[in-house]
């Protein structure tokens, strides 16, 4: 329904009821809201010839190209072309800004979305972010941290942590732990870089911590545990800090060194196991146990003891025999003992006594000789020994003078029979 009135023509699309809207002013002005039919010079549109005579468009269209351009007086703003393989976009510069890519790839308006696809991408040049991270021209990386598959790296070193107290490994830069002591440059087994509990250990000194070590190798094929030096050692720490027990090479002789008893035992520590060795030194140079043929041989600088375990008192020693060497291939300047040589056992005092509890000995109403004595009387009975810088009679080789005793023996028997036959 159409009304005139003072306002102008006014058009109701609900009958005499209205609302009614106004199609045309009384001074002549037309809205442009119900103008939906026929034609219109654009010079009737305000502003609009104006525009349309700055912008300048075109399409191109070849078999192999499609090309669209928009030009703004005589300018470039827009250029679109695309073939078969690709499609290239050039933009004016001064409209599309840095600014306002990054605005749309940040979404700051929050409704745009921008989206690259990974195939097209092709990246050339330093590619930096915030200088923390850069890939160069030859395709290494630089980053200042990063974790890739669970593995940390930072500028103190590079290390894994998971789950299990046991499971995690570290490479660190020399001097950032030093809670063992000394400087660790990796270890294994250590949870979040708890170095206390760490199972494998590699110092900046070049020592080797380890809880448990397998070495597999092959001797014909050399391969196994090689240790170098001048001397090269291997050392033993049982519970304690400080080397116990130390294997030392010196090339030409091969030390055990420790400040404990040393004995070869089998694997369960039951039963002792034999020592083969051309020789054995004890205590230095000074004592020798070696083999030669069929004989077992001790020499030593000074007297050999059999002592117990603490070395506080003498072994007795059991044998079936004992025996002295007395070939006569070992002797020189032989002659017959005198008699007055064989009455000096005579002079030979014969005592009891006890043994002090602080000596070695051990006995009570003992009956021997005293070694001042007798050396006055035999002393090729008598051993001596160093004490206090000084020598002096220490033992008596009872055995010496069982030859005073056949010779004395031999007297009497030859005077009886002479007694005898008179």
């Amino acid at each position: 329904m159409e009304i005139w009135t003072s306002g102008g023509l006014g058009f109701s699309s609900n009958g005499y009821e209205g609302p009614f809207e106004t199609a045309m002013t009384m001074d002549g002005q037309i809205n442009a809201n119900f103008i939906t039919t026929g034609q219109m010079n654009v010079a009737r549109i305000k502003g609009l010839t104006d525009n349309l005579n700055k912008i300048n468009t075109a399409i191109e269209l070849n078999s192999n190209n499609i090309q669209s351009v928009v030009e703004e007086s005589g300018k470039l703003s827009s250029r679109i072309s695309q073939n078969t393989s690709s499609i290239q976009l050039k933009l004016d510069s001064s409209k599309f800004t840095s600014s306002a890519v990054i605005g749309l790839i940040n979404n700051r308006d929050g409704t745009s979305t921008a989206k690259i696809n990974a195939t097209n991408i092709n990246l050339n040049g330093v590619v930096t972010a915030n200088n923390y991270f850069k890939i160069n021209l030859d395709g290494s990386m630089e980053a200042t941290a990063g974790r890739i598959a669970g593995i940390n790296i930072g500028n103190t070193g590079l290390f894994y942590s998971g789950a299990a107290s046991n499971d995690g490994f570290g490479l660190w830069k020399n001097g950032v732990h030093s809670s063992d002591g000394s400087y660790i440059i990796f270890h294994a087994g250590a949870n979040a870089g708890n170095i206390a509990g760490a199972g494998f250990k590699v110092y900046q000194n070049g020592a080797v911590h380890a809880t448990n070590m397998v070495i597999e190798g092959n001797f014909s094929e050399g391969h196994g545990l090689c240790i170098k030096g001048n001397p090269s050692f291997f050392d033993f720490y049982a519970n304690s800090n400080t080397v116990t027990t130390r294997l030392i090479d010196y090339g030409s002789q091969f030390l055990f060194a420790g400040n404990k008893s040393f004995s070869f035992v089998n694997i369960s520590n039951s039963t002792y196991e034999s020592i083969q060795a051309e020789s054995l030194y004890i205590n230095g140079t000074d004592c020798r146990i070696w083999t030669s043929g069929h004989e077992l041989l001790l020499s030593c600088g000074s007297n050999v003891s059999v002592v117990n375990k603490n070395n506080s008192a003498y072994m007795p020693i059991i044998s079936s025999n004992f025996v002295t060497s007395s070939s006569r291939r070992y002797k020189e300047n032989i002659v017959d003992m005198t008699e007055e040589e064989c009455l000096k056992i005579l002079e030979v005092a014969v005592k009891t006594f006890d043994y002090k509890s602080d000596s070695r000995m051990r006995g009570i109403g003992v009956t021997g000789v005293i070694a001042e004595e007798i050396v006055k009387v035999i002393p090729n009975c008598v051993s001596s020994r160093e004490i206090d810088g000084k020598v002096v009679p220490d033992g008596v080789d009872y055995s010496k003078l069982v030859p005073y005793l056949i010779k004395g023996m031999q007297i009497i028997y030859e005077k009886l029979i002479r007694l005898e036959s008179k």
